[in-house]
């Protein structure tokens, strides 16, 4: 599972990559087959066990499905979303994998790291309330301009005051 967090475009911003998982019919019994032989088996690596923990984490309703199918993370054929949040949250509810240990310790602690910073916070809240669509966007981005440039115009008037003075 190759689940990365990096910068996207080369610019500050981050974005957590997840490879699409395809839930079928009989996926679940697969996933609890797969979870339970890495349980049992001692020198087997508990990457699908980490990786279904990640997804619970992930997931917790059928909004947190539709937007990771709107994502293309997660395509489905069970019927509804809310049927793959029951499915990935009863897989992992009694799972409780030592993260210090797993493949996805890394990724975890740089998204917690980036996510703690005030500044990709202030970025989420001004993306998820002012640039909601290209009308919202537009105009917040012009209201921006036009303060920037009341700035510029009042820092040029009191140093053309200041050397009168």
């Amino acid at each position: 599972m190759d689940i990365s967090f990096g910068k996207k475009w080369g610019i500050m911003v981050k974005e957590l990559t997840i490879p699409p998982l395809y839930i079928g019919d009989h996926r679940g019994t697969v996933f609890r087959n797969i979870v339970a032989f890495e349980k049992c088996h001692k020198r087997c690596n508990l990457d699908m066990t980490t990786y279904m923990f990640f997804l619970n984490r992930l997931i917790n309703s059928a909004n947190d499905v539709s937007a990771l199918h709107y994502k293309g993370v997660i395509h489905h054929s069970l019927g509804s979303d809310e049927h793959v949040a029951e499915l990935i949250n009863n897989i992992a509810k009694e799972i409780v994998p030592d993260m210090n240990e797993s493949y996805l310790y890394k990724v975890v602690n740089e998204a917690n790291e980036y996510l703690g910073c005030w500044r990709a916070r202030f970025r989420a809240s001004l993306v998820h309330n002012y640039l909601t669509s290209w009308a919202v966007g537009l105009s917040t981005i012009g209201a921006l301009l036009a303060l920037y440039f009341t700035f510029i115009q009042a820092s040029f008037t009191l140093q053309s005051l200041l050397v009168f003075i």
